[in-house]
């Protein structure tokens, strides 16, 4: 035995169900069964935590989603507003009724 670690002897070191006092071991056999459940009660916990963190995520992306969806559409009108105003003919017509432009003669146009 000469040579071996203190762990190789399990009587001898105290380690594993060799090592262990009756005593001990029956201490270990009430607590198991108290141990397991509070192991089981957390988890279920932890569970529900996360189930309840799941839902409100999937609530908060769907108003995310809802909210880019209306956003695209007031885009869209937005740009359609746009295009309607910006119109060469309209833009045309408000110069000269409102602005009182009009057309340089062909003498204003500087050439290079």
């Amino acid at each position: 035995m000469r040579g071996q670690s203190a762990g190789a002897h399990g009587a001898d070191a105290g380690g594993g169900a060799a090592g262990m006092t009756t005593a001990r071991m029956k201490a270990l056999a009430r607590l198991g069964p108290w141990a397991v459940l509070l192991l089981v009660g957390a988890m279920a916990a932890l569970q529900v935590g996360l189930a309840r963190q799941r839902l409100a995520l999937a609530g908060e992306k769907a108003a995310a989603t809802r909210e880019a969806r209306q956003l695209r559409a007031e885009i869209g009108k937005l740009r359609l507003e746009w295009a309607t105003l910006t119109r060469p003919e309209r833009v045309r017509r408000l110069a000269t009724t409102r602005l009182g432009m009009r057309p340089p003669l062909p003498s204003q146009v500087v050439r290079p």
